[in-house]
């Protein structure tokens, strides 16, 4: 619930629940993002930055009690660019 939590802060951050305005402009809540690539010895193969990376939309929750299992949130990111390789690292 902590990761759900903060990223529900920064999707109302960007754009309100109320409101539908973000608290500030686009460059107040993008963020430089890396995803590491590891092979099948647990090695980092490769690195992909992504420029200017924001949460799109965040799946609300259903805590109704009808199921036991695992919760799943859907998460959807959006980002102006993705270097891939040793560039990546810049």
């Amino acid at each position: 619930m902590a990761v759900y939590n903060m990223l529900k802060e920064w999707d109302e951050f960007i754009a309100g629940s109320e409101s539908g305005n973000s608290q500030t402009y686009k460059q107040g809540y993008v963020i430089t993002a890396f995803l590491n690539v590891y092979d099948t010895t647990g090695a980092i193969s490769g690195i992909i930055r992504f420029d200017n990376f924001f949460l799109q939309e965040i799946s609300d929750i259903q805590m109704d009690g009808t199921s036991s299992g695992q919760v799943a949130v859907s998460v959807t990111f959006s980002y102006d660019r993705a270097v891939n390789g040793r560039t990546a690292l810049r």
